[in-house]
């Protein structure tokens, strides 16, 4: 296509979506008559910005969680997403260090002890064998919503989001509660087959692993979260270096003579997945290796919508998120698929830090009206999907963990925060070998034990204190149903014991679950009839 050919497309296109756009409500009329036109680019980045940040706000409730989407129109009815919880404290984050908010370190230190379990009446869904959270919980309680796994990767991001505000903030308190939650996941369990690169995507009731993944993948997370627990086992270690330590080790694809990376050859992935490492995991920040391929991901997505559309240049990005196309309404867009050509301007700004001309595309974007809308119940606006086989589409809702891409890219402009933000913040103080070491000192300071095991309707837990102590005994069942709960708050120093009727429960297996103040352990019970 010659220049002058294209540039009557381009416009031809641009005229033809301007039009779409006037045809719709009265709110999208006056949307349009208002659109602004920036000629300074870091105040317009800094104005979306603000809008995905009071989108975050938006999704988050009174006790601290976020929900998985919120709604444009209608009635709100998303759970929580735990990978939303995470993206949402590192929202926090970033309207601190932006100064759009003064209340962004008491927030996270509330959503902090949120998923601790640390406010009353609010109990996170977790596997009580190795503490991965469920996919989705519900927003007044933690319970279990929609039916969701227990997911390595969801719980993976809301760790690094509660690492990352460890690394920001600086605060004691949101220290302690961090490093407590990542020590209160057995990592090593999310580990397959280390020689094959598997890892566990999803967990039995009883912590063994269900469905399995290959690299490479955004679970590239998972395996750096377990490398560097200081209990990381050698099978854990293995996956590490044999797969992620180099970005050589893993599997390519080629688009038009150029590598990606992929997990197994001929396939294509959605590209949030090599950005969502990009952004967490400090191991792919810093290496040119995986910075070069998060380049040639950029590359490959400008040349696919060149080639598969007559969209202006500034409308590229394939991402996942809201889709009105498939019957799920949810798709990840990739390079074989994308029905309606949905373009995803979070996923074209999440490749900010690697090409600084995406701020032109999102500065065209934002000036030509092209994928903006408006956070629910605010005047703030921001931009999302859009189809340019379907002028006329409109998302319908926009999910917490996908939009994410498009305020970490923006926040990388050097006139806001500059790359060096995720540099410095995704590199996580894990805790030491003496914090574990002091962890199972307590463990074995309590003397658990339960006996008989099996049992057949009676057994007897035990368990010594050292000091006084706040504890909570659990019984669960294999579907992580909570069957009993007994609490002490001021339980004195000395033995301890209590007894377990289960004179009502099947033969099977069940877990028992003892916390005290922070620290916890588990014991499996079998009961024999």
């Amino acid at each position: 296509m010659t220049g002058k050919i294209r540039q009557v497309v381009v416009l031809s296109l641009f005229v033809i979506h301007t039009t779409a756009l006037a045809q719709k409500s009265a709110a999208d009329q006056q949307l349009l008559a208002n659109a602004s036109h920036h000629d300074n680019i870091e105040e317009a980045l800094l104005e979306i910005a603000d809008g995905v940040l009071e989108l975050y706000q938006f999704l988050r409730n009174d006790i601290g969680v976020y929900a998985d989407a919120a709604r444009f129109a209608g009635a709100q009815f998303h759970p929580c997403s735990i990978a939303s919880v995470g993206m949402g404290l590192i929202s926090l984050c970033i309207a601190d260090s932006l100064q759009l908010s003064d209340a962004a370190q008491a927030q996270a230190l509330q959503t902090l002890r949120a998923m601790s379990g640390e406010v009353p009446g609010y109990e996170p869904a977790r596997n009580p064998v190795n503490g991965f959270f469920r996919h989705w919980i519900s927003l007044k309680t933690g319970a279990r919503e929609w039916n969701s796994e227990y997911s390595s990767i969801d719980t993976a991001i809301l760790i690094c989001g509660a690492l990352f505000c460890k690394s920001y903030f600086s605060d004691a308190e949101i220290a302690r509660l961090a490093d407590a939650l990542y020590l209160s996941m057995d990592w090593n369990a999310a580990t397959a087959d280390a020689g094959a690169g598997e890892i566990y995507m999803t967990f039995h009731e009883d912590g063994s692993g269900e469905l399995k993944t290959r690299p490479f993948n955004e679970y590239m997370i998972v395996a750096w979260l377990a490398k560097n627990d200081p209990r990381a086992n050698a099978q854990t270690k293995l996956l590490w270096h044999k797969f992620f330590e180099n970005a050589s080790a893993l599997p390519n694809s080629i688009y038009n003579g150029i590598p990606l990376l992929a997990d197994s050859p001929g396939q294509y992935l959605s590209n949030f997945v090599i950005q969502f490492p990009m952004y967490l995991c400090s191991h792919f920040t810093s290496r040119q290796d995986y910075r070069q391929f998060l380049k040639n991901a950029m590359h490959v997505d400008r040349q696919w919508w060149s080639d598969n559309t007559n969209a202006p240049l500034y409308v590229w990005g394939t991402g996942a998120g809201a889709s009105g196309f498939v019957g799920s309404g949810y798709h990840a867009d990739n390079f074989r698929e994308n029905p309606g050509h949905v373009c995803s301007p979070h996923v074209l700004a999440g490749f900010a830090p690697v090409d600084s001309t995406v701020f032109n595309d999102v500065l065209e974007l934002w000036n030509n009206n092209v994928g903006v809308y408006s956070v629910p119940g605010s005047t703030k606006k921001f931009l999302w999907r859009f189809s340019v086989q379907d002028l006329s589409w409109r998302a319908a809702d926009v999910q917490g963990v996908d939009i994410s891409t498009l305020l970490f890219g923006l926040a990388t402009h050097p006139a806001l925060l500059g790359k060096e933000f995720f540099a410095k913040y995704n590199d996580y103080v894990f805790p030491s070998s003496s914090d574990v070491k002091k962890k199972c000192t307590l463990e074995n300071e309590w003397g658990l034990q339960v006996h008989p095991n099996p049992f057949n309707s009676m057994t007897t837990i035990r368990c010594h204190l050292q000091k006084s102590s706040s504890v909570v005994i659990e019984l669960f069942d294999v579907r992580g149903y909570l069957l009993r709960k007994m609490t002490k708050n001021n339980a004195g120093s000395g033995d301890h014991t209590w007894l377990l009727d289960g004179g009502d429960l099947s033969s099977g297996i069940y877990i028992v679950r003892l916390q005290v103040n922070d620290t916890v352990a588990c014991r499996r019970l079998v009961c024999l009839r």
